[in-house]
């Protein structure tokens, strides 16, 4: 057979002329390990879908083997033939000659794996040359803003990369050693904290620290000290492992995270920083020592209000790649503007709760998230919140790896509270450790959060 592996090129006016990326023998000697062998075929349809291949024959006779397949038939010259023919499509793919040329193109289906990588990596080509094309007429042509026509982009070109993640099984022989080397370092540390800390110490010995890949998810009423608890671990990230941190504020804008972040490390008031008044040169010097200290660290805050998952994957990507990228803020969730409109609110949390735990995973990078909870603990007696709560998704719930549900019994009770002073921080879900009920101490006039004792 042919091989015309290479595409075409030549000057701009012959764009048209171009024969877009393909392999035409590594696509037939796809289909030939398929006819032969039933693994071959399993792994192939594990990696490959019929869109994946560039000649119209090898899309249809890698339709009738998916047929057969799914109906549980043995796959042979006869079967293929008897599929071709019910479908009309024996004598359009060339008659029973081309499938026997096929059929004896390989005589071991031992490299199906990489003849079908090369298919899918051309055919990712083809894709991002479509992908391209459709931006570029969009950049001609549309109305939209220009902010609109590279959030489409984005979505797009990530949609194209996703067909090289595919993966199937992989045998546990080719990773066990890997994973006991991973757990002899544990070990060899002699600490319960592996990753990053969160700096309260019974929170890290209940979850072992914010592990890479993670998505982490504090949740909480209004007011209840969210935004507060997330910066007071980002801070001690940043100040006291000397990891680098990047925040997107989609409701506070960089300067009054930026106070928050002084109010807590100095034990300053908030609102004496805001407003002058109790403010002396004691204050100030604190404010100025740690605010030189955290011009040293590695925090990188974006307070664009109208962030996409798109925008954030994008930005982060970015700052992982220019500066590094230890830990990731987002505050907070429904605030978020969902890529895709027309949807519910339920559907647009779901798109943006497997984004980010998508990213984490893609980043390798632990990545908290705020998110508000319903109105529910209101209507009960204890207003205590529950794992249920979470707002508009289920979904949130379903791909979090850990969840803290925040409660401040003060709030609600003001001077009547039994525990003033006292934030309850409950670990609803843990994927990877137990749960729990731990208490701080909540100093609200520092927006900071400080051990005080654990409860079981």
């Amino acid at each position: 057979m042919a091989d015309t592996n290479s595409a075409k090129t030549g000057s701009s006016n012959e764009t048209d002329l171009r024969v877009p990326p393909h392999d035409i023998n590594a696509e037939a000697a796809v289909l030939s390990a398929m006819m032969d062998d039933d693994w071959a075929a399993s792994r192939a349809f594990e990696i490959l879908s019929e869109e994946h291949f560039y000649k119209k024959t090898h899309r249809l006779i890698f339709r009738a083997l998916d047929i057969l397949y799914n109906k549980n038939i043995e796959i042979d010259l006869i079967t293929i033939i008897d599929e071709l023919k019910k479908s009309g499509n024996l004598e359009i793919i060339g008659g029973t000659p081309y499938l026997s040329e096929i059929s004896d193109i390989v005589s071991s289906s031992a490299n199906v794996e990489a003849h079908a990588k090369i298919v899918l990596e051309q055919a990712t080509l083809r894709s991002l040359i479509t992908t391209s094309n459709n931006i570029i007429s969009d950049c001609y042509n549309s109305q939209s803003a220009s902010k609109d026509i590279i959030e489409r982009a984005e979505k797009a070109i990530f949609e194209v990369t996703q067909d090289l993640r595919h993966e199937g099984f992989e045998r546990v022989s080719h990773y066990v050693s890997q994973t006991i080397g991973n757990i002899e370092k544990i070990a060899a540390q002699k600490s319960r904290v592996i990753g990053i800390a969160s700096g309260f110490e019974s929170l890290d010995n209940k979850i072992g620290g914010f592990q890479p890949g993670q998505f982490i998810v504090i949740a909480g009423r209004p007011s209840m000290g969210k935004t507060a608890l997330a910066i007071n671990m980002g801070f001690y990230t940043a100040m006291h492992q000397r990891k680098n941190v990047g925040i997107f504020s989609l409701e506070m804008d960089k300067e009054k995270l930026l106070m928050r972040m002084l109010s807590a490390g100095a034990e300053v008031s908030l609102s004496e920083m805001l407003q002058g008044y109790g403010m002396n040169q004691t204050k100030l010097f604190r404010i100025t020592t740690v605010g030189d200290q955290l011009a040293e660290a590695a925090i990188f805050i974006d307070d664009e209000g109208s962030n996409t998952i798109a925008d954030m994957r994008s930005k982060a990507r970015r700052l992982k790649s220019e500066e590094g990228l230890d830990l990731l803020i987002i505050d907070y969730m429904q605030l978020m503007i969902p890529v895709a409109s027309r949807q519910s609110r339920t559907q647009e949390i779901t798109e943006i709760s497997r984004g980010i735990k998508l990213l984490a995973k893609e980043l390798e990078i632990p990545i908290i998230a705020l998110s508000q909870l319903s109105r529910a603990p209101e209507k009960r007696p204890s207003n205590e919140p529950k794992l249920s709560d979470l707002r508009e998704s289920g979904a949130i719930e379903q791909d979090a790896d850990i969840v803290l549900l925040l409660y401040r019994d003060e709030y609600y009770t003001k001077e009547e509270s039994k525990e003033p002073g006292v934030a309850r921080v409950e670990i609803a879900k843990n994927r990877n450790g137990p749960q729990g009920r731990l208490k701080f101490e909540f100093v609200g006039e520092y927006t900071q959060f400080k051990p005080l004792r654990e409860f079981e």
